[in-house]
């Protein structure tokens, strides 16, 4: 996509080889695009209206402020481009087409350009937003439970990106994670089994809330999957094969990637006959005919679910000590 004033790659990539900074005023737009050689950023400026900054929390290449300069206020986003300035000029390019053609505040614009951003780099390294998430909180919940099952029988426990009944299958137990980005403990159900016992087996849903982050505590999935390697000692080789027989991890880190951390404590909730959602023994007792059900998802609500009153025996009593343990 092009927009009418904003200089091609070429141009961008010329200015950096030359170390030759720029300014290119998009007049008809009341905006500016600059570029800075001597940090490999671009900047995006428009004029202060009244809107909200740009939401990048989570984004380590992005950063966004109000800028006072002697003809008003305007709103600016800087784009690091120091690793793949490829991708800061697509980045930039989308932002100002729908802010220029679309009409959109810079806000709204960036919010969606990262979005189809993430999008495109997801089809890239074959891992989509639902997966980076879910998995993020699977090894959230394995780092957890080495710390009281040991290391090997909890790698053992997992199922691994290409599942089983449920994520965790413990000695006496069963253990369904669910990772969720909203404030509120909604869920998505894939699979109808994800929410019934196996046989009489205890099951454990552990609600994961995450929020994108980049202060003390907070993780890429990379980030993530190193630190549970880290942890895992001598089972490394073994929890590797689980990773790669599956998905296309990255070998080095992407620049765009998006650090998470844990918005609230995990919760932990028994799946028992009351529990909200569907399985396959509510619907046949209904009478569905469920030979003929394709497919079924669902999203749930746990706000305000009763959780479990003690800890369950597999879970850390002392939740920040457990963390500390493995930082």
């Amino acid at each position: 996509m092009t927009v009418a004033g904003l200089p091609s790659l070429a141009v961008v990539m010329q200015h950096m080889s030359l170390r030759s900074p720029a300014i290119y005023p998009l007049d008809m737009y009341d905006a500016t695009f600059d570029i800075d050689p001597s940090d490999f950023s671009l900047g995006i400026r428009v004029r202060d209206s009244g809107a909200s900054l740009p939401e990048v929390t989570g984004f380590d290449r992005l950063t966004s402020r109000r800028v006072y300069i002697a003809d008003g206020t305007w709103l600016e986003l800087r784009i690091d481009g120091a690793t793949i300035i490829e991708d800061a000029y697509q980045l930039a390019s989308m932002i100002f087409h729908l802010v220029t053609e679309e009409q959109a505040s810079l806000s709204t614009a960036v919010r969606v350009s990262l979005e189809r951003l993430q999008e495109l780099l997801a089809q890239r390294r074959g891992l989509s937003l639902s997966v980076e998430v879910g998995l993020w909180g699977e090894l959230f919940v394995l780092q957890r439970l080495i710390t009281t099952v040991g290391l090997f029988p909890a790698l053992q426990a997992w199922q691994g990106p290409q599942g089983g009944e449920h994520d965790f299958t413990l000695d006496a137990q069963d253990l369904e994670v669910k990772t969720t980005t909203s404030e509120r403990r909604q869920h998505h159900i894939t699979h109808l089994t994800q929410l019934e016992p196996v046989m009489d087996r205890p099951l454990w849903l552990i609600s994961v809330q995450i929020t994108r982050s980049t202060g003390i505590g907070s993780r890429t999935l990379l980030e993530q999957i190193e630190a549970t390697r880290h942890v895992l000692g001598p089972y490394r080789e073994q929890f590797d094969t689980l990773l790669t027989d599956v998905l296309k991890i990255p070998s080095v880190p992407d620049p765009w990637s998006t650090r998470w951390r844990l918005r609230s404590e995990p919760a932990l909730f028994p799946v028992t006959s009351a529990f909200p959602g569907l399985t396959r023994a509510a619907l046949d007792g209904a009478g569905f005919d469920i030979a003929r059900l394709t497919a079924v998802e669902q999203s749930i609500d746990l706000g305000g679910w009763p959780t479990s009153v003690a800890n369950p025996s597999f879970w850390p009593t002392n939740f920040s000590s457990s963390r500390r343990d493995l930082a």
